[in-house]
C-alpha cells in the first residue's frame, strides 16, 4: 500500500511539474523595427507562445 502511495504521489507532483515547463517563452535580441509588434502578436496568437524583445 505504501508503495502505492509513493507512486501517485511522485505521478502528481511529475505531472504538475511538467505543467510548469510548457509554459514557454521565446526571447529575442534584436534591433528596434526589426521585429514589429503586429507580427510578435501574431505569432504570441496563432502559437501561444509568449514573445520577450530585447532591444540592443
Amino acid at each position: 500500500m505504501r508503495k502505492l502511495f509513493v507512486l501517485i504521489s511522485t505521478t502528481a507532483l511529475l505531472l504538475s511539474a511538467n505543467l510548469v515547463i510548457s509554459q514557454e517563452t521565446l526571447r529575442i535580441l534584436t534591433w528596434k523595427g526589426y521585429a514589429p509588434a503586429k507580427l510578435v502578436k501574431a505569432f504570441e496568437k496563432e502559437t501561444g507562445i509568449k514573445v520577450k524583445l530585447t532591444y540592443s
